[in-house]
């Protein structure tokens, strides 16, 4: 089923500067506490894209005011866009409720709000999660020359934006007005990890050495995608020192089923596939164009992500698992997505 939608942008404030794109999933994802956690770490302009149809858009909206009153970071440096489909179009009449609320009381409201997609079993099984439209449009909300796209609950590393502003103004990365000079198209790539939950987030790579030489911490997806972050060579990225500048540590080559997270340049970064629903292959798309398009991959020495808590096989729907485990299905779609946009069959093997 193929189905419309229609984004509502909320543009408070955005300053031109690096940013940290934050696409979310359902509202009760994307409008709580990991938010506070996330901005306080990236302290910079970010962009945020909510799926809220139907009575989740009166809810989301209550709630970006919320956000906006009790944390100025937030209202600094956060945009917001609303996602809808057509057909379930944002329902703004509940709006309001927020309105009399302290600031712990929209806390918890944000921490235990349901989402009407998970209250409402016949419209969660006639909507497809549209994961890469919100990327997209997170995306065309950032007014700046690099971004970072992360998924639902992570967390940077401690003076990630600062620290990569320095590197690129040192390495000449940052264009100049006028200049139409061939940059270079480089994907800094930040090692992703998952850390206990009731252990707190690490700041530094030290603190995440010894996270990781205590079992706290573990490879991103270790156990429901090994294959995923594989290429990154973790082992050799978390022996090296954690005393080392900030800056690029090695190349890693393009690798098939690798999914790495990154900062890169926003412009000649090719975008997500918004036709491509399959569980955990939903960025794979973007990865291969960027390959056909002669990106090099290069591993940062310091800087890494976060997510709160284990993925394990067990958490996995039965979706999620057919999806996943069915890989003559996926190869023969992603290899109908790569045609649409113009990929020969030699650039899918390599894909």
């Amino acid at each position: 089923m193929h189905l419309l939608f229609w984004a509502r942008r909320l543009f408070f404030l955005l300053k031109i500067d690096k940013i940290l794109i934050k696409p979310r999933a359902a509202i009760i994802l994307t409008l709580n506490l990991c938010h506070m956690e996330m901005s306080e770490r990236w302290d910079g302009p970010m962009s945020v894209s909510l799926f809220a149809p139907g009575l989740d858009a009166s809810f989301a909206d209550d709630a970006i005011d919320g956000l906006r009153l009790c944390w100025p970071v937030l209202r600094e440096f956060m945009t917001f866009h609303l996602v809808y489909p057509t057909d379930t179009p944002a329902n703004m009449t509940n709006t309001g409720t927020f309105a009399y609320l302290s600031c712990k009381d929209i806390t918890r409201r944000l921490m235990t709000q349901k989402s009407v997609m998970q209250t409402d079993e016949e419209l969660a099984y006639n909507i497809q999660y549209p994961h890469n439209l919100l990327r997209n449009i997170a995306r065309e909300g950032a007014l700046t020359e690099f971004d970072l796209v992360v998924d639902a609950g992570m967390t940077p590393s401690d003076n990630l934006r600062p620290l990569f502003i320095e590197f690129a103004r040192i390495n000449g990365l940052f264009s100049k007005v006028g200049d139409e000079k061939e940059t270079q198209n480089i994907a800094y790539v930040l090692p992703t990890y998952e850390v206990r939950s009731e252990v707190r987030l690490p700041y530094t790579k030290k603190e995440l050495q010894g996270l990781v030489n205590d079992k706290n911490a573990r490879i991103l997806m270790q156990e429901t995608c090994w294959f995923c972050q594989k290429a990154t060579d973790y082992d050799r990225w978390i022996a090296e020192s954690a005393q080392t500048d900030f800056g690029v540590s090695y190349p890693v080559p393009f690798t098939k089923t690798w999914m790495p997270f990154f900062i890169s340049r926003r412009k000649t970064t090719p975008k997500f596939d918004e036709n491509f629903y399959y569980y955990g292959y939903d960025r794979l798309m973007q990865i291969c164009e960027m390959k056909i398009s002669s990106f090099s991959f290069q591993v940062l020495s310091q800087g890494f992500l976060v997510s709160r808590g284990y993925k394990v096989k067990a958490s996995l729907s039965a979706e999620e698992k057919r999806v996943r485990d069915d890989w003559k299905e996926f190869k023969a779609n992603f290899a109908k997505a790569l045609e649409k946009h113009g990929h020969t069959d030699e650039a899918y093997q390599q894909c």
